[in-house]
């Protein structure tokens, strides 16, 4: 899946995620993605995490957008990816 994706390039996406890493204390660099088939927010990769957002995502507002990714990073900050 992490293949066929597209890299999120929205400033607003990426900002966001950066500011809720450092509110977490999260130092390692996440790659932000999405990919048209699926549904629902995922996270894996316990050493490069990766946040997968479904396309559907480019349309939430911003505060969507905070809620999904502080649950993901949630993952990540408690390392059960």
């Amino acid at each position: 899946i992490y293949s066929r994706s597209k890299l999120v390039t929205d400033q607003d996406s990426l900002q966001t995620l950066q500011e809720l890493s450092q509110l977490l204390g999260i130092n390692r660099a996440i790659k932000l993605v999405t990919h048209k088939d699926i549904e629902s927010p995922c996270v894996w990769g316990f050493w490069q995490p990766k946040i997968l957002l479904p396309e559907s995502a480019n349309n939430w507002n911003h505060d969507q957008k905070i809620s999904v990714l502080m649950h993901e990073l949630g993952h990540i900050h408690r390392r059960d990816t």
